[in-house]
């Protein structure tokens, strides 16, 4: 029993002998080779102030962005410009036909710029009055103009071919018109108005020549 006790302590004091041996190899072994493996600093035991933390890893840098390649840009045909209109001919107002008629009367002759209009020759019928000696009145409201030669009252129609002398209808061809408020007669009317049977005598009759 003894012998027992004796060999159970001796197992334990090598026990304790091996396992103290390991320590301080391992602490030697620590504080040697450890900091290859960059825990703390070589030939120091590791403690909390000593031990080398290992570096955070480095981010690789982001790759920069990939600038958008911009659709191209397609270049706007001009549209094609509108066709001028060529503005339309003036309508050119008909030629005016005149024609000359030389009156005579009372020793003196005139000759006056008529107009044509169909087979009617107008003559002014305010310079003819003048020449004669005779009133010419108008009346605007019914387009009428009067004249006074003498004993002998006439009147024409702007309006309508429509005369009188003393009162009487007589035929024309054609109505007055008035133009820029002068009036123009027919020729017809202004002969059986101022007209007078041929005589030979300057003095009393009154001549109508039509030229071109």
């Amino acid at each position: 029993m003894k012998s027992r006790i004796l060999l159970v302590a001796a197992l334990v004091l090598v026990l304790c002998l091996f396992l103290g041996t390991s320590a301080t190899v391992a602490s030697v072994s620590m504080g040697t080779d450890c900091f290859k493996a960059g825990c703390h600093e070589p030939g120091k035991p590791p403690t909390a102030e000593s031990v080398v933390k290992p570096k955070a890893p480095v981010p690789a840098p982001a790759p920069a962005p990939v600038p958008k390649a911009e659709p191209a840009k397609t270049e706007k045909k001009p549209e094609p410009a509108a066709p001028v209109k060529k503005p339309a001919p003036a309508l050119k107002a008909p030629a005016q036909v005149t024609k000359l008629v030389s009156i005579s009367a009372f020793g003196k002759t005139q000759e006056f710029q008529g107009t044509v209009e169909g087979k009617t020759v107008l003559l002014p019928l305010r310079q003819v009055a003048d020449l004669m000696g005779a009133t010419l009145g108008w009346e605007q409201k019914t387009g009428v103009a009067t004249i006074k030669y003498g004993n002998q009252a006439a009147t024409i129609s702007t309006k309508q071919a429509v005369a009188t002398v003393n009162g009487q209808l007589i035929n024309v061809e054609a109505k007055g018109k008035n133009v820029g408020g002068r009036v123009w007669a027919p020729l017809s009317f202004v002969i059986k108005v101022f007209g007078q049977p041929v005589s030979g005598d300057p003095q009393k009759d009154v001549i109508f020549k039509e030229g071109f």
